[in-house]
């Protein structure tokens, strides 16, 4: 997991953020999605702050669509009920292999 957290350094620099959404990141690689209540119990007040980066970024992205199921027609939606998943492409590109300890 710090490899992940030495990555997302490379947009919110030091910090708590980071450390949030490496380990939202994690639950999701495991599980698949999270839920905006498992996502608030990791990242506390911060956890509209850490969704909007990884949506930001296009690591977390919300299963609720509008029209389609386009990136870009997701419904983001930082409220208790909703669902994220992290995007095939994002999971490569992070190596989720290798954030296991």
């Amino acid at each position: 997991m710090k490899e992940l957290e030495q990555a997302l350094s490379v947009f919110w620099g030091a910090g708590d953020l980071k450390g949030k959404l490496a380990q939202i990141l994690m639950c999701v690689s495991e599980s698949g999605a999270i839920s905006y209540q498992k996502a608030e119990e990791i990242a506390g007040d911060d956890t509209e702050d850490v969704l909007l980066t990884g949506l930001e970024w296009k690591l977390l992205i919300p299963v609720r669509t509008s029209r389609c199921s386009e990136w870009d027609d997701r419904l983001f939606m930082a409220v208790p009920g909703e669902v994220y998943e992290m995007p095939n492409v994002s999971r490569v590109l992070c190596g989720e292999s290798s954030w296991k300890e």
